[in-house]
Formats: structure tokens, sequence, C-alpha cells
């Protein structure tokens, strides 16, 4: 019953979107662009701004958005070599993929075409980047991480290396987080070690205490969908960012800018976008 439901306002929810569409189409001069959806094939169009934004859904079927299609045409690029369609993709059932707090989107295909686990912070299947179980050191032959590196508590290496230690030789991570063209990452807790988040007359405030004893409270918290682990941590530059993969041990960095219109990647320049990198060892 309950997943019926979940059907049923999802639909809703995206004849909603398209009738919103066609309206616009109907009562304005803006700029429409008709794409296929590389996540779920179907033919859709939307404004051109619309389409742009990064977070704003865009296919008025599967209610996709620009990152999240950025992401599927990373993979596709990644481990076929071409762009592909999500629904065209080969199946294959010994594919190891982890999904960290993925969107539904594309997670639910994906786990229908390979052995593809979407984990979680808080719930089951469970994945903390910051403290990984041996068992799952070297088993994914692709990880994505999208906007979630900016959520992880200090010291940010600590992910980063572990992200490594998930892959298997040979393996890919279709990475993105929110950054910018400053020179240096914003850290807004750099002295983060023993903390909690409170609430005091229904304002949240994060208190910290360092490796030194000193209390440090902080309240201009900002929390993306949500409240706890949802707690924006940093704020990335490009250059420092992508210095950070090149630290762990990634190479064949790719960010991933190029338009696709066919597909509905059209991309403002002042977008993050996505990026890929891999893990290659060198056999002994």
């Amino acid at each position: 019953m309950e997943t019926c439901l979940k059907i049923l306002r999802r639909a809703k929810r995206f004849f909603q979107l398209r009738m919103k569409f066609m309206l616009t189409r109907l009562s304005s001069h803006r700029d429409f662009r008709k794409f296929r959806c590389n996540i779920c094939g179907k033919v859709s169009s939307a404004p051109l701004s619309i389409i742009q934004g990064r977070e704003t859904a865009s296919c008025y079927y599967c209610g996709s958005t620009l990152r999240f299609r950025s992401i599927i045409n990373a993979l596709s690029l990644e481990l076929f070599g071409k762009s592909l369609v999500l629904t065209d993709f080969p199946n294959s059932s010994e594919l190891v993929g982890l999904g960290m707090s993925d969107s539904e989107i594309y997670a639910e295909p994906l786990s229908k075409t390979f052995k593809y686990t979407n984990t979680f912070y808080h719930r089951s299947p469970e994945l903390n980047i910051v403290s990984i179980v041996p068992g799952m050191k070297n088993q994914a032959d692709f990880i994505i991480s999208s906007d979630v590196f900016e959520h992880i508590p200090s010291p940010i290496e600590k992910a980063f290396a572990n992200l490594y230690e998930l892959l298997k030789n040979q393996g890919v991570c279709i990475f993105s987080a929110p950054y910018r063209t400053a020179d240096t990452t914003e850290e807004y807790f750099p002295d983060l070690f023993h903390y909690k988040i409170v609430d005091e007359n229904g304002k949240r405030k994060l208190v910290n205490k360092t490796k030194d004893g000193d209390i440090q409270v902080f309240d201009d918290l900002r929390f993306h969908g949500g409240s706890g682990s949802t707690l924006e941590m940093r704020f990335f530059s490009r250059s420092s960012l992508l210095k950070r993969i090149g630290e762990a041990g990634f190479v064949k960095i790719k960010v991933h800018e190029e338009d696709l219109p066919e597909y509905g990647i059209i991309w403002d320049k002042n977008s993050p976008v996505i990026i890929s990198m891999s893990k290659i060892e060198e056999s002994l």
C-alpha cells in the first residue's frame, strides 16, 4: 500500500511539473529546450534557465536535475567509454557499486542494473566514510558521492583516503560538491573535535570542545534539506578540492564541464560540475 501511494504521489508531482512548464511556455517567451533524459530515457522540455538549475527538477517524467543527469553521464563515460542513457546500460550483476545517500531517481534503476547498494549515514545500509569497516575495503567498482563531502566533519583528508580504500583497483568514483573559485576551502569549524548540536529556544547551535579543552559555540549554522548529518561543514574551493583528491591517491581526475544538450546537460559557467577520478595501483 505504501509503495502504491509513493508511486501515485510521484506521478502527481511530475504531472504538476509538466503542466507548469506547459503553462509557462504558453504565457511567456522563455527559451525552451527539448532533451532526452539520460536517466528515464523519455523526451522532456523545459525552460533553459530551469535546465541549468543544478538542483532544479527539469525532467517532468522522473524529476531529474542537471546534477543527476551529469552524474549518470560521467558514470557512463567512465564505465563504458561513451555516453549512454541509464536504461541502455548493459546489465551486470558482477559490477559492484556504492552510493552515498544517492537520489532514488537514479539509485533505483542502478540497483536493477548492477550490484549496487545505496548507503546512508544514519540508517541501514550504513556507511560512515570517516570510519569504514575493513571488510568494505577494495570492494567497489564504482562509487557515487554527490554533494556529501561538504557535510563530513574534519579532518576531510580521512574521508578522501577512505573513499580511495573502498574502491577496487581500476575502480572509479563519480564525485560532486559545491565549490567556488576562491584559493582555499573555507572550513566553518576548523578546530572540530568533540561536538554536538543543541537546541536552545528553537535555535540550533553547535557546541565544540577542542583538543585543547576550549569550548566553542557556533550559532550561524547551515543545514541542507534537514538537520543533523546535513550540517554544512565547509565550502570547497575548486583548486583545493582537486588537490585533496590527488593527495588521496586518485589519478585520471577529470572535471566534466562539457555540455550535452541532447541529454539536458547545459552548464551555467558558475555551477560546480561533476568530477571523476580513478584508483589505479601498479602491480608489484
